[in-house]
């Protein structure tokens, strides 16, 4: 979910990202996508900073994505095969942790 509450965000195996609308108000059963991005390699998670419009995914390798780049700003590769998860901190902004496959936690 963006800070604002306005959108929300999904990835998954099949190496895709959506951006979705969030607004209550609506009525419709049919919810498309705002935007959908085929990425390069899977995805097993996916957190958005509280305060800038970038998120951050975890798969291979951790990317961080910009709301309006269909490309990753940054990418992170650690050795390890696959990250489970990808958090931003609540309290230091500019902190990152993901846990890998090999059971480490890795702070960027």
């Amino acid at each position: 979910m963006n800070p604002n509450a306005t959108m929300f965000f999904s990835c998954g195996n099949d190496k895709i990202i959506k951006h979705w609308n969030y607004d209550l108000e609506t009525e419709t059963n049919k919810l498309e996508p705002l935007q959908t991005i085929v990425g390069k390699t899977f995805y097993t998670s996916i957190d958005h900073h509280f305060k800038k419009p970038i998120y951050v995914t975890s798969g291979e390798r951790i990317d961080v994505w910009d709301q309006t780049h269909l490309e990753p700003i940054k990418s992170y590769s650690w050795g390890v095969d696959s990250h489970y998860n990808v958090r931003f901190s609540p309290v230091e902004y500019s902190l990152m942790a993901s846990c890998a496959a090999d059971r480490s936690i890795i702070l960027y």
